[in-house]
């Protein structure tokens, strides 16, 4: 009886979250995926898609880690649930895509950002989070399973992503799309100093460009062209008297490289 009991309490909880997330998509489906016109207040947009996305996925997550951490799992008459559990993370995917979207429309107005790049990876690990919860349930998995598998992959991820000299990316990206966005010069300049040459090479570029007209408002502060080139001047000869102080526990490819670039030496 109470594993009848257990049972029901699931048919219900899933039924019930399942209509909850289906309004939420059906929505985004609507107004999102198909002919959307950016307005009112975008940031705002994104960040909601985000926090719902973190809270529905954790949710579905403790949910379903709850109803088959044990005998459910063997549960004869289980098909229904199992079926419902699948509709879920199916939605959750749909969930994903949709904050996909949102962060794609705000790096094509605005540019990139960490956070931005932040969306795309936490999304990236949600999906395959939901993947291996969907195997843990059609597979009969335990919890450690789901626990190593998705930790080794994520340390997989976090070496790979490593790899990649993501404030030169951010740099290079948006000054390449200055002619499509506005260019946040104060956020470029406050990357690390690995990306002054990417800088220097681009000076011409280094002024305000007023973002795309979304909502009547602006997101970056005008300032002249003179302000940011003594600005970054500023930070080469930063970087320059620092660079010839530190000793060679300090050293790093990346600052040798911009050393090099402006022709600092060690004396």
């Amino acid at each position: 009886m109470a594993l009848k009991t257990e049972y029901i309490i699931g048919i219900i909880s899933f039924v019930s979250l399942n209509l909850l997330l289906l309004c939420i998509n059906l929505i985004d489906i609507s107004t999102l995926w198909f002919g959307y016109k950016p307005a009112g207040n975008f940031s705002s947009d994104l960040h909601d898609g985000t926090n719902a996305l973190i809270f529905s996925i954790v949710l579905a997550m403790a949910v379903i880690l709850y109803f088959f951490r044990g005998n459910l799992n063997f549960y004869n008459k289980s098909k229904i649930l199992k079926t419902l559990a699948f509709t879920w993370m199916i939605q959750n995917f749909i969930l994903i895509i949709s904050v996909f979207i949102r962060d794609g429309y705000y790096i094509e107005f605005y540019g990139l950002t960490h956070k931005r790049i932040g969306v795309v990876v936490f999304a990236l690990l949600c999906i395959i989070g939901l993947a291996t919860v969907y195997i843990k349930v059609a597979k009969q998995k335990t919890l450690f399973y789901l626990f190593k598998v998705n930790g080794n992959i994520w340390f997989v991820l976090l070496l790979a992503f490593s790899l990649v000299n993501w404030d030169v990316f951010i740099a290079k990206y948006n000054l390449a799309q200055s002619d499509q966005v506005g260019i946040d010069v104060d956020y470029l300049l406050s990357l690390s100093d690995k990306t002054l040459p990417t800088l220097d090479k681009n000076r011409s570029k280094l002024h305000y460009t007023a973002s795309k007209d979304l909502h009547g408002r602006e997101i970056v502060t005008p300032e002249t062209a003179d302000f940011y080139t003594k600005k970054l001047d500023k930070r080469i000869g930063y970087f320059k008297e620092n660079f010839k102080k530190v000793s060679w526990l300090s050293w790093n490819l990346q600052d040798w490289n911009t050393a090099e670039y402006f022709g600092v030496s060690k004396k």
